[in-house]
C-alpha cells in the first residue's frame, strides 16, 4: 500500500502534475534519444525491481541531486519524506539496462528542509541522495563525470538568459505515452532522451499557466525560485523525468520540478534553479549549505 501511494505522488509530475511525477509533470514526450556520454553526469533512480522513477545528477561519487518530491509520500493531503530501502542510483550510460552501468545503493536522502507543496505546485524541491558505495568516477574511459553547475550567484546571470529566451536542454528516461492528456502517462524509456526547452519570461509563463483546462495560478514564479520552460511542438519533460538537469550553454542552471501537463497543452514545466541556499533534512537533522559550497556536505552527512 506504502508503495502504491509513491507510485501515485511520483505521478504528480512533479511535473508529477501535482500528482504526477515531476514532468508530466515529469516525462520526456517527443525529443530525441542522447548521444552516448552526451550528459555522464546523469542517474536514473531504480526501485530493487529496476523500475525507474526519478532522474538526478552526479555531484561527487557519493552524492547525487535530484528533486526532493522524488522521496515524497502523500497522505491526507501532506507530503512526508519516504524512501525504499532497496533504491538504487543507475549511472554510466544512456541505456539504463546496459551492463555498461554502474549500480549503487542509496543509503540516505536528504530534502530540502523548506521543500513542499505551495499552491498547484513544488517549492525548493531539492533532494541529495547519499550512495552506500561510491560511483568509480576515475576509470579510464568512464561515462560517469559530475555535473557542471553554472555560478548563478547573481541573479542578473539567469535574468539575461530568460530574456533573450536561451535554448537549453533537459533529459531523463521518463514516459514517452500520453494515455489521457492531463491525467495518465505511460511508455518509460529504457534509453536517455532529451529535449530542447525554450527560456520563458515570467510574465509570459504565468499567463500560460493561468489558462484552462488545467491552470495552475501559483503567483510570483521569481519568488518560487524557479524558471519556466517549454519545448517544441508539444515536445516536454514528462513523469520520470523530475530531477533531472536543465543544462544551459553547457553548463546545468536547475533541474526539473513540475509542470500540468507532459506537452499536449501548451503548458511550461517549473525548474528549480540552483542559486538558492539549500538546508538539508534527514530525520531530525539538518544542513545548512549554499549550493556553490554544496560539495562540502558530503563530510557532514553519517557514513
Amino acid at each position: 500500500m506504502v508503495f502504491m501511494r509513491l507510485v501515485c505522488l511520483y505521478l504528480i509530475y512533479p511535473r508529477f502534475t501535482l500528482g504526477r511525477l515531476l514532468h508530466s509533470e515529469g516525462k520526456i514526450i517527443g525529443g530525441v534519444y542522447a548521444e552516448e556520454g552526451a550528459y555522464p553526469f546523469a542517474v536514473s533512480f531504480q526501485f530493487d525491481f529496476g523500475r525507474h522513477f526519478c532522474g538526478g545528477n552526479v555531484l561527487t561519487e557519493k552524492t547525487v541531486l535530484s528533486a526532493c518530491h522524488c522521496a515524497r509520500l502523500s497522505r491526507e493531503k501532506r507530503y512526508f519524506l519516504f524512501w525504499r530501502t532497496e533504491t538504487y542510483a543507475v549511472a554510466g550510460s544512456i541505456d539504463r539496462t546496459s551492463k555498461q552501468t554502474q549500480k549503487r545503493l542509496v543509503s540516505q536522502f536528504l530534502s530540502h528542509k523548506k521543500c513542499d507543496v505551495k499552491q498547484y505546485g513544488w517549492v525548493y524541491d531539492y533532494g541529495l541522495a547519499v550512495l552506500k558505495n561510491p560511483f568509480n568516477i576515475l576509470k579510464i574511459q568512464n561515462n560517469i563525470r559530475p555535473i557542471q553547475i553554472e555560478n548563478i550567484s547573481l541573479a542578473n546571470d539567469v535574468q539575461s538568459m530568460i530574456r533573450s529566451r536561451a535554448v537549453c536542454r533537459s533529459m531523463g528516461w521518463g514516459s514517452q505515452v500520453i494515455v489521457k492528456p492531463g491525467a495518465h502517462y505511460t511508455g518509460l524509456s529504457s534509453v536517455l532522451k532529451e529535449v530542447k526547452i525554450n527560456l520563458m519570461t515570467y510574465e509570459a509563463c504565468m499567463e500560460l499557466l493561468c489558462e484552462p483546462p488545467k491552470s495552475r495560478c501559483v503567483g510570483d514564479i521569481e519568488k518560487r525560485h524557479q524558471i519556466c520552460g517549454i519545448g517544441p511542438d508539444r515536445e516536454d519533460v514528462c513523469s520520470g523525468d523530475s530531477g533531472s538537469a536543465l543544462v544551459c550553454n553547457g553548463k546545468a542552471v536547475a533541474i526539473t520540478s513540475w509542470g500540468p501537463a507532459c506537452g499536449e497543452y501548451r503548458y511550461p514545466t517549473m525548474y528549480s534553479l540552483l542559486n538558492v541556499p539549500f538546508q538539508w533534512t534527514s530525520g531530525g537533522n539538518s544542513i545548512l549549505v549554499n549550493f556553490l559550497a554544496l560539495l562540502l556536505i558530503i563530510f557532514s552527512i553519517k557514513r
